[in-house]
């Protein structure tokens, strides 16, 4: 786990079938205020948040099936503290 003052490179996944968290990969960039928005394919969308450079343009995707984050197109803009809302269209 890296931590750059509270970012964070650490993933958690929580099922609620158990109740249990289980840690997984860790985050390509130590972020933290950023969004995370659960995609119809199954994988998480992460965008955003505050890290060691100040607001990130940054985005990745976790693959629950291969416990892995790969990153995604950048944000035209840094942010933190945002919202993010899935539309119909995915």
């Amino acid at each position: 786990m890296k931590n750059n003052s509270s970012s964070l490179t650490s993933a958690e996944l929580y099922d609620p079938a158990t109740p249990r968290w289980s840690t997984a990969a860790s985050l390509v960039a130590a972020r933290y205020s950023h969004t995370a928005t659960l995609l119809p394919t199954g994988q998480v969308l992460v965008a955003g948040g505050w890290g060691s450079s100040g607001y990130l343009v940054s985005a990745e995707l976790y693959n629950p099936v291969t416990n892995t984050w790969t990153l995604a197109d950048n944000l035209a803009t840094g942010r933190r503290a945002h919202t993010a809302t899935l539309l119909p269209s995915g």
